[in-house]
């Protein structure tokens, strides 16, 4: 940037400015936003993405599907479209995992699993899926595929696919082509003669199963006709209040009902207190000491507030009487951790200080109690009577001691 000086009744600068270099300083400083709102998004989707794998592995798949929905908005990528599929046949919803699944193939053509998830998409397809075949009036034989299959009304599985049905009463012949998929129920009704109405049945959760007269007929929403008169509606959902009404269809008419479903409140179970995090511990140990010969012989009690413990010990140290009181910590929640221990130590009528480190393993655990064999060893500083009766202080290396130890919770 070149700056120029104007003389006039006042100083003026005018700056030549140098496009090419601003633009490139702006294009930098764009390029830095950009690529902060990148890793943004990258940061937000990784937390959906974790979030919605700790529901998986909770068994919590609605909840995981919100999540790797909210992962696939923010930065879409087929892993998202590949695990709400797979949570949704998880939860037996086989038609939106078919369809998620064919999102993933078209979004990962190239990918190593394609023959696999296109295999996969045709077995949910081919699942079977319930079909009713009603005439009205009723009595109707039925062939479906060219086969007998009974008279109406008329409940039936048949696989995913292409069907034919036929139904003759009375002179009377019908027929229909219908397609199955993803084990959705189908419903096929032939106004033969006598008085029809139309039942139309709206409300909630979509896809939740209707059926009428205990004949499933499809699912919300669902319209079919009926014969006139009074017909039992029933809709049901997983995890909700089944719905049941009794219904009357007018002939020439449509009558509508609507199914609200209820969701089920989750069932409330009673979670056992947490246990104390105060317990109380008493124990023994014995072993020898490395310098000096002698045995060493120490009772214990004391109290456990999580993984810190205060012992008051007492028995025969260093040839002498001694009783010692220390603050030992465990690094793990373990069955099997090592611990530290410092305290103080009184025998032969002085104060001395020990350091003691060691594993603990407990061998057997119970709701409310442990047994414990513990190991440790470290050092000592006691005094020491000398023979003129003043008091020299010497250190001792501590004995390996080998104890047991029982805590009730």
């Amino acid at each position: 940037m070149k700056c120029y000086r104007v003389q006039q009744a006042t100083s003026i600068i005018m700056c030549r400015v140098n496009r090419p270099a601003v633009l490139v300083t702006i294009a930098l400083a764009m390029s830095h936003v950009s690529q902060a709102r990148a890793d943004d998004k990258q940061d937000q989707a990784r937390k959906e993405l974790s979030l919605g794998e700790d529901d998986d592995r909770a068994g919590k798949f609605e909840a995981a599907i919100g999540h790797y929905m909210q992962a696939n908005d923010v930065l879409p990528h087929p892993i998202n479209l590949y695990n709400i599929a797979v949570d949704y046949e998880r939860l037996g919803n086989l038609r939106q995992a078919g369809e998620w699944y064919e999102r993933y193939l078209a979004a990962a053509p190239d990918s190593p699993d394609h023959d696999r998830v296109a295999r996969t998409v045709a077995d949910l397809k081919s699942h079977a899926s319930p079909l009713s075949v009603r005439t009205i009036p009723d009595g109707a034989q039925v062939t479906i595929d060219g086969q007998a299959a009974g008279t109406t009304p008329l409940a039936t599985k048949l696989p995913g696919g292409a069907h034919h049905v036929t139904v003759d009463l009375d002179g009377q012949h019908a027929e229909t082509a219908i397609a199955l998929e993803y084990g959705d129920p189908a419903d096929v009704a032939f106004a033969l003669g006598g008085q029809a109405g139309t039942l139309a049945v709206n409300g909630g959760p979509a896809g939740a199963y209707v059926a009428v007269d205990n004949i499933t007929i499809g699912t919300v929403p669902a319209k079919t006709q009926l014969s006139a008169g009074t017909h039992t509606v029933r809709v049901t959902a997983a995890g909700y209040t089944p719905f049941e009404r009794s219904v009357t269809v007018a002939a020439t008419a449509e009558t509508d009902v609507d199914a609200e479903l209820v969701r089920v409140a989750p069932a409330v179970t009673h979670v056992p207190d947490s246990p104390s995090t105060v317990a109380f511990l008493a124990g023994a140990a014995g072993g020898g000491e490395l310098r000096g010969g002698s045995y060493v012989a120490m009772g214990m009690i004391g109290t456990r507030i999580r993984r810190l413990d205060l012992v008051f010990r007492v028995g025969r140290a260093t040839s002498s009487l001694a009783y010692d009181f220390a603050v030992r910590w465990q690094f793990l929640d373990n069955s099997i951790t090592p611990f530290v221990a410092v305290g103080t130590s009184y025998e032969n009528s002085g104060y001395g200080y020990l350091a003691l480190a060691g594993v603990r393993w407990d061998v057997v655990q119970q709701d409310d109690m442990l047994v414990s064999l513990v190991l440790d060893g470290g050092l000592r500083y006691a005094p020491v009577s000398a023979m003129d009766n003043t008091t020299a202080t010497s250190r001792v290396v501590d004995p390996i001691e080998l104890g047991a130890e029982v805590t009730f919770k």
